[in-house]
């Protein structure tokens, strides 16, 4: 088979797989008293199935002495890696406050009140910060994404500068202003 051709079959598959996991991502988020969670949406399940296949695959074409044993061993630790990702990691909010619950087990919070920007990394995350506390990093990939964006859309206050455009040194103007 000729690399053009697997290119054709590739390429639809994947597209395939790309629309079926955006057409089962929920847009709510999920909820428990008064607290909405974002859980892990589809491309966090394709990827943790696929790592497990290439984990297992690699593991054995290793064992076969195919392939160096490395290898293998990093495909294994960037699927455990993802699953941990998966299972630590939280972000929530309800009426007060966002909260995220970090992959090291870190808890950042920040009250609606705090709240002066919203930026998007390279990686695709969004973030929001206030003036002086540490960024809340949030996928949109995951499940209730729009859900949050909504609440962040309401408690952003719109005189602030985007969050690409502002030197660090207004941060430090800020929290001494702020003594």
């Amino acid at each position: 088979m000729s690399t053009l051709s697997q290119i054709a079959l590739f390429v639809p598959a994947f597209m395939m797989m790309v629309a079926l996991c955006t057409c089962f991502q929920r847009r709510r988020a999920q909820h428990s008293g008064d607290w909405s969670y974002l859980t892990p949406g589809p491309f966090s399940w394709l990827g943790m199935v696929c790592g497990v296949v290439v984990s297992a695959v690699g593991t054995l074409v290793a064992a076969a002495g195919k392939v160096p044993a490395p290898i293998a061993a990093l495909f294994v630790l960037v699927t455990l890696v993802l699953a941990l990702h998966i299972i630590i990691e939280r972000v929530r909010w309800n009426g007060e406050r966002v909260e995220r619950r970090t992959m090291f087990l870190q808890e950042r919070r920040l009250s609606w009140n705090e709240l002066s920007y919203l930026g998007v990394e390279l990686s695709g995350y969004y973030w929001i910060s206030g003036f002086g506390g540490p960024r809340i990093r949030f996928s949109p990939y995951d499940n209730g994404f729009d859900q949050l964006m909504a609440k962040v859309a309401r408690h952003l206050p719109d005189d602030a500068p985007p969050a690409e455009t502002v030197p660090k040194l207004e941060f430090a103007i800020a929290r001494i202003k702020a003594r």
